[in-house]
């Protein structure tokens, strides 16, 4: 292990290092002018489109199980009421899907502002860095902001309260 990463990463690493010192002309990782590991962790971060996708294709499959379950419902009226509760206490998969993609978001910004601290503020010899109380002072709270009772509810399907002949 190289930087506390795992040896899967070591010839990515090795690949951006040895661009960054073409780039800028040195020939030791300790000259370059930003600190590669902040880089090297920046660049994890463009793995999010994998995450998207990933997470995104399960959550969409949640989302349709639980719109067969609607459309049930009235096989099982319970199922409808169920639901509607669950909305309206923001307790449903559509709120914890919500939450999910605010709190990712805030952690990505997050990322960004620590990984470019370390790029451009980080030690170049490899030794520890600990950012100062300022740059956590610049840090943006985590506001999460539910969907409203009235968005919970136009997000459940009227029609799957009634049978399918209307």
């Amino acid at each position: 292990m190289r930087f506390g990463a795992p040896d899967f990463h070591l010839a990515e690493q090795r690949r951006l290092e040895a661009e960054l010192m073409g780039r800028f002309g040195v020939s030791r990782p300790e000259d370059l002018p930003v600190n590669s590991r902040g880089l090297f962790l920046q660049a994890g971060e463009e793995g999010n489109r994998v995450f998207d996708d990933v997470f995104g294709r399960l959550f969409d499959r949640i989302e349709a199980q639980n719109d067969l379950v609607r459309s049930l419902a009235w096989i099982a009226p319970f199922q409808a009421v169920r639901q509607v509760s669950q909305s309206l206490a923001g307790t449903d998969f559509a709120h914890h899907r919500d939450f999910i993609g605010a709190a990712e978001q805030h952690r990505r910004l997050l990322q960004r502002e620590l990984n470019g601290d370390l790029i451009f503020n980080g030690p170049r010899d490899g030794s520890t860095y600990l950012a100062d109380a300022g740059l956590w002072a610049k840090m943006p709270p985590f506001v999460y902001h539910p969907p409203s009772p009235s968005a919970a509810l136009r997000a459940q399907s009227v029609s799957s309260l009634h049978s399918p002949s209307g």
